[in-house]
């Protein structure tokens, strides 16, 4: 058993959980505690804790730039895709923009057969280039590559943290050493991760709402353009008025693009899902004196099962991880529909 006083001190040692405690550095850890928390440090300087530190670091590394090349390439797409598509409504709007503002049959005739050229030439191009980075995303397996990274990367932040706080070896009346290894967990792990989880789920929630809000307001606009064209050709079929229906069609290609991105990302989804993991550590979190104490008394067997419970919920956000690339690869296809739709148009 050892005291509060002591407890206490090696909570202040440790420390709060700080910006950069995600990045798993055990000989930077070592350094730290080396003179206030020489037991601890010598757990941190073992092969069998560094050796997953360093592959972590080589994944996360993988998977940050998997991640930077997959997004590239689906923005790419989605650009070009939505390019094309104004282009289409461009060339659908001519003959009825020259009747609107009355351009003479001479002009139209020199003016017309360079525009629809024109036109369609970036048409061509810009389905050529949302087509090549699709094919970029399919073939170079970017979205595997980044997700599957990923969830390697954070398996091995969790057996980082099991060879830390693994007792065996431990003598029985090593509790201060015990304790050590609880309040490490706690900082790097425990609070670091109900920090990320609820900064993640926040951001997450502001990005759904922002894209299906554009997604809303370009419906209701759409709606707003053909019902002013309506009203303003009198309710019949002039070419002049109705060819600017054209309008509505790049608007609702930009809803479509929103959409298409939401898809994607799954931010709500994902928002919810972060959100329900939080709570969790929270609630882990709140039994923390508990264990704390308990482990002070000498039951160290609490710790292994208080690391067992917070990466519980770890271990299951990072299988509910993999599964969604099917929703990601669903949304792919979509786009990839949505551009062989605008190319036929």
């Amino acid at each position: 058993m050892i005291s509060a006083e002591r407890t206490q001190a090696i909570i202040d040692a440790i420390g709060e959980s700080a910006g950069q405690d995600y990045i798993l550095d055990p000989e930077g850890h070592q350094a730290l505690y080396r003179e206030s928390l020489p037991a601890l440090a010598a757990v941190l300087g073992r092969s069998s804790v560094q050796v997953h530190a360093k592959e972590y670091a080589t994944y996360d590394t993988q998977a940050g730039e998997a991640q930077t090349e997959y997004k590239k390439y689906a923005r790419r797409a989605r650009n070009f895709t939505f390019f094309t598509a104004i282009v289409s409504a461009l060339l659908v709007m001519i003959p009825g923009v020259f009747e609107l503002f009355d351009i003479s049959k001479d002009v139209r005739e020199v003016i017309s057969p360079k525009l629809v050229i024109g036109l369609s030439l970036l048409g061509v191009v810009g389905a050529g280039l949302a087509s090549i980075a699709l094919g970029q995303i399919r073939s170079r397996k970017l979205l595997m590559g980044w997700m599957e990274r990923r969830s390697k990367a954070e398996e091995l932040r969790l057996l980082y943290f099991d060879a830390v706080t693994d007792l065996e070896g431990v003598a029985a009346d090593a509790t201060e050493a015990v304790l050590m290894r609880l309040e490490y967990f706690r900082r790097y792990l425990l609070e670091e991760q109900k920090n990320y989880y609820t900064i993640r789920s926040q951001q997450l929630e502001k990005r759904a709402d922002m894209l299906l809000g554009i997604v809303a307001w370009t419906t209701g606009l759409v709606a707003i353009i053909n019902g002013s064209i309506s009203v303003l050709s009198g309710g019949g079929n002039s070419t002049g008025w109705t060819s600017l229906a054209g309008l509505a069609l790049i608007v609702q290609a930009y809803s479509s693009m929103r959409n298409q991105q939401e898809l994607s990302e799954q931010n709500q989804r994902n928002a919810a899902r972060y959100e329900g993991t939080r709570s969790i550590l929270a609630r882990l979190y709140g039994r923390l004196d508990a264990v704390r104490e308990a482990i002070a008394n000498g039951k160290h067997e609490l710790l292994p099962e208080f690391v067992a419970a917070v990466q519980e919920p770890l271990s299951n956000e990072n299988r509910q991880w993999l599964k969604e690339m099917d929703r990601k690869n669903s949304a792919i296809g979509k786009l990839e529909a949505e551009l062989e739709k605008v190319q036929g148009e």
